[in-house]
């Protein structure tokens, strides 16, 4: 779904996990999100919520819920500096 909706430039939030990630989803920019950049320089309309740690879903899921509820209430784009849209949110393929 994820590489789908990034293809159509759909907006698309992934859960990624925080080691072994398909190379699409980049990594590495240490800013504190998982070790890795929250978008993707191949799906600019997909943004990207990685494990700190190894196994840690909790954590990613309680920095997910706030976005998307401030998305759902129409107080926050996809992205920073991005119009609205329809979010679809969907594991790591």
């Amino acid at each position: 779904m994820a590489h789908l909706a990034g293809a159509l430039g759909l907006p698309c939030w992934l859960l990624l996990p925080h080691y072994r990630v398909d190379w699409r989803w980049g990594g590495g920019s240490g800013d504190g999100n998982g070790g890795g950049q929250e978008t993707s320089f191949w799906y600019p309309s997909l943004r990207l919520f990685r494990q700190a740690a190894p196994g840690d879903w909790p954590e990613v899921v309680a920095r997910l819920a706030p976005a998307l509820a401030a998305w759902a209430a129409g107080k926050a784009p996809h992205h920073e500096g991005e119009g609205g849209g329809t979010a679809v949110i969907g594991p790591a393929a």
